[in-house]
């Protein structure tokens, strides 16, 4: 639908920021943006009245949406939270799982994603809905231009800095990825069986079944994207209703009544080439799509787009250092993207029916991330250490505060990255403080002059568990970590 009415164009618009898309990851780093004194403004589509759309929030974005003081705005969207799910997933046999500790919770997306805007405006954020943005200009005096099509008619947006929220695109998905298609439609369920979450590996697809707000049931199937390539709507029903007969946990969603069509959507994953700019940047999907078996799409955008708000207003702030900002960026997102393949090569790896649908995904596109050494099993730290010689000292880009900055690491074979802080305390100054002395509790001693007693002994503990504190063997020595740095 095009908002442009009559052809009438509207005076330009200037911000300081422009924001394209109203979900989550463009919600977040608009609002945190104009809590930082910038001037924000967010574009959003909120295309009319939409169906009722479950997904699903692990209870480990709870602490996020805490630090974002978001978690009161969000209970509005939760309609249930689950304490169990069927499994049937590398096993023959149908599996309970429970969450009585942390309940995962069911969200309906619609009204999560207002709630974020609404949150987003509070701090000052100008909000343009519902709005069109066309393909955004790149301007030769600097900034960028954007033209906007609304019900009042059409303008341009003058903005230094752009923010691309829009979702997943076409860029960055390489030939080596496997096309992944979502088929989704909400059912009546026949009887009051449908009361939780259901996950199942099938064949050559997977299974995701929810309760959906208004007594609805939602079910989706993952599939090879070839299979319904130019596919028309009625053979797009029939392959879904298909496949959901395979369905051991499922199946019985065809005694019901499917509620309106079959929804086709992309869930390729997929990282963009062109992550960060000095007068751009992406976020959320537009920056990485995980696998959906990750189930951590709404949490990785929402971290995303808060590491984007330190690095764009590292950019913008004059006397910072913008590559520093460019690097972390970069460097979390690429890690983001590794880890996600990771965790979802590990589920389809799970699955006993290795059929083409399970061994293209079991290994993730791209090279192969290395995993770190094991840790070491809980035990008596000993009486004596020293700083272990696989230890480096490394610089790289942290986010301290509201700003990228750069600070000393700690780098070892057992950790994933290198790690600045530990607790809020930084780790290179008591490497530093720890060299020369061999008696633990000395060590201990002179760390807690600048700490708790209790951070210092979690700190020591966890440096002796993965090996970047080792046991003091022969005389004192001295670990030469400045010849490291």
């Amino acid at each position: 639908m095009d908002h442009e009415s009559n052809g009438a164009m509207r005076p330009d618009i200037a911000a300081e920021i422009c924001v394209l898309g109203g979900g989550p990851a463009g919600a977040v780093v608009a609002r945190r943006l104009a809590e930082l004194g910038h001037d924000t403004l967010l574009i959003d589509r909120t295309a009319g009245a939409k169906p009722p759309r479950a997904e699903s929030l692990a209870p480990s974005i709870l602490p996020i949406l805490e630090s974002l003081h978001l978690r009161d705005d969000i209970e509005a969207a939760v309609f249930r939270r689950e304490r169990q799910a069927l499994l049937l997933w590398g096993s023959r046999f149908i599996h309970e799982k429970t969450f009585a500790d942390a309940p995962s919770l069911l969200i309906e997306r619609t009204g999560f994603d207002t709630l974020l805007r609404r949150a987003a405006t509070r701090a000052g954020v100008r909000l343009m809905a519902p709005a069109r943005a066309r393909a955004p200009q790149h301007l030769a005096s600097g900034g960028w231009a954007v033209p906007v099509a609304t019900p009042a008619g059409a303008s341009v947006i003058k903005a230094a800095f752009l923010v691309d929220a829009r979702g997943k695109r076409a860029h960055g998905c390489d030939d080596s990825t496997p096309r992944t298609a979502a088929m989704s439609a909400l059912w009546s369920t026949p009887d009051q069986f449908f009361a939780q979450t259901r996950i199942e590996a099938g064949f050559d697809a997977w299974f995701w079944g929810s309760p959906s707000p208004g007594s609805c049931y939602a079910a989706t199937i993952f599939l090879e994207s070839q299979r319904i390539a130019g596919a028309s709507t009625a053979n797009r029903a029939e392959t879904y209703r298909h496949l959901l007969a395979q369905s051991k946990l499922l199946n019985g969603l065809l005694r019901g009544e499917m509620i309106g069509p079959v929804r086709v959507r992309d869930a390729t994953s997929r990282i963009s080439p062109d992550l960060i700019g000095n007068d751009f940047i992406r976020v959320g999907e537009a920056a990485i799509a995980i696998d959906p078996l990750s189930s951590q799409g709404i949490q990785d955008a929402i971290l995303s787009a808060i590491q984007a708000s330190a690095a764009v207003h590292t950019i913008l702030t004059a006397g910072c250092a913008p590559a520093a900002a460019l690097e972390f960026y970069r460097d979390r997102r690429h890690s983001a993207a590794a880890n996600s393949r990771m965790a979802a090569a590990r589920f389809y790896r799970a699955h006993p029916e290795q059929s083409s649908f399970w061994i293209r995904r079991s290994s993730g596109p791209g090279r192969p991330v290395s995993s770190p050494l094991p840790v070491r099993a809980a035990g008596t730290v000993p009486s004596e250490l020293r700083a272990s010689r696989a230890l480096q000292i490394v610089d790289i880009p942290v986010l301290s505060g509201a700003f990228i900055e750069r600070a000393r690491a700690l780098s070892h074979p057992r950790l994933e990255q290198p790690i600045a802080y530990f607790a809020g305390v930084a780790l290179a100054p008591l490497i530093d403080e720890a060299s020369g002395v061999a008696a633990t509790e000395q060590i201990l001693s002179r760390w807690t002059q600048r700490m708790p007693i209790k951070t210092a002994r979690n700190i020591l503990d966890w440096m002796w568990a993965v090996g970047i504190l080792e046991p003091r063997a022969g005389a004192c020595e001295d670990h030469a970590t400045s010849a490291r740095r």
